[in-house]
């Protein structure tokens, strides 16, 4: 009787803690970004009109990591005064085992997100780092199991993490739109691990959600500092992450492989559409795919003259909204 009462007070725990943390530790991000001169500069493509430091992505990271580790202590804290059998999430030795994996890897995607920020680097290098890292994520378990051939899965789980970790390093092109996008996919996420009786994971997916929420205040609408490549990059790595872990969930619980598929393509349809649309456009021009231009959703929703605070809120709307016809799916 008393375990909804335990859950609620770790929800609100982690919601807390992890948004402010994260909403103190962003203005010290904004300062050492100053410091170092971490800045972005306007240019055609930009919307700001000065420079604006970079680093946010640094803020959210620490903030969800601190979190993580008060959740994990919190867990084992509970499941030694109650017991496994009063207050058991299911699978935790294999969570916490992914979970520490995915953190290794999320240290890589930082560091290259950090030095992207500092000094460009090569595109090459990037994708050869993040290739790395969605390999190892793929061949520790990571993956989306649509298909009864394991090395066709492999392969598909490997583009999927590689593709969205770039979709939404593609998608932060105007103030607010990738955290928030992520927020609302992240909340969905949640919703759906917790309905399908996987509380663990939904506790846990509120660290980054309020991770992001802290970051907000100061990225939209108007912008006091950037998610840069170190928050972009980790945010879309992390989705590509949750995703698979949630795909073989609901696999495992008996869902319907195709509701499986097409719900998670319903639940991050935006960062997809808009990825898949803008290399279009890019192949069709004879650009480099990784040269950045002005043909984004965002974009094209303020040439059709709307302001960019409401070009971004319709996306979230957008997103939203194919978001509950995913949950519908399942």
């Amino acid at each position: 009787m008393f375990y909804p009462l335990i859950l609620y007070k770790i929800t609100l725990l982690l919601l807390l803690s992890s948004f402010c943390l994260s909403y103190l530790l962003t203005p010290i991000a904004q300062n050492l970004a100053f410091r170092f001169n971490v800045l972005d500069t306007p240019n055609y493509r930009k919307i700001h009109k000065s420079p604006t430091p970079l680093l946010g992505g640094l803020a959210i990271f620490l903030a969800f990591l601190f979190t993580l580790v008060f959740f994990y202590l919190l867990i084992s804290y509970q499941l030694f005064i109650t017991g496994p059998a009063f207050f058991s999430f299911g699978e935790e030795k294999l969570f916490w085992l992914k979970m520490a994996l995915y953190l290794i890897c999320s240290l890589f995607i930082i560091l290259i997100g950090i030095l992207d920020d500092f000094k460009s680097l090569d595109f090459k290098l990037k994708l050869l780092i993040q290739s790395l890292v969605a390999f190892i994520m793929v061949f520790s378990g990571s993956r989306l199991n649509f298909f009864h051939l394991s090395y066709l899965n492999a392969l598909i789980s490997f583009f999927w993490i590689v593709g969205l970790t770039n979709s939404f390093n593609l998608l932060d092109n105007m103030n607010g739109l990738s955290s928030g996008l992520a927020i609302i996919i992240l909340s969905l996420f949640a919703f759906l691990a917790y309905t399908t009786h996987h509380a663990l994971f939904a506790l846990f997916l509120l660290i980054p959600i309020g991770s992001l929420l802290g970051f907000l205040p100061y990225n939209f609408p108007k912008a006091r500092i950037f998610l840069g490549d170190t928050g972009s990059l980790f945010i879309g790595f992390s989705l590509a992450t949750y995703s698979t872990w949630l795909f073989d969930h609901l696999i495992k619980s008996n869902t319907s492989h195709w509701a499986v598929l097409i719900g998670m393509l319903f639940l991050l349809f935006i960062p997809l559409c808009d990825t898949l649309t803008v290399i279009a456009i890019r192949i069709k021009k004879h650009h480099p795919i990784y040269v950045g231009d002005t043909n984004h959703l965002s974009h094209q929703l303020v040439k059709r003259g709307l302001a960019p605070t409401k070009a971004v809120l319709i996306l979230f709307m957008g997103s939203l909204l194919t978001g509950i016809l995913g949950l519908l799916i399942f």
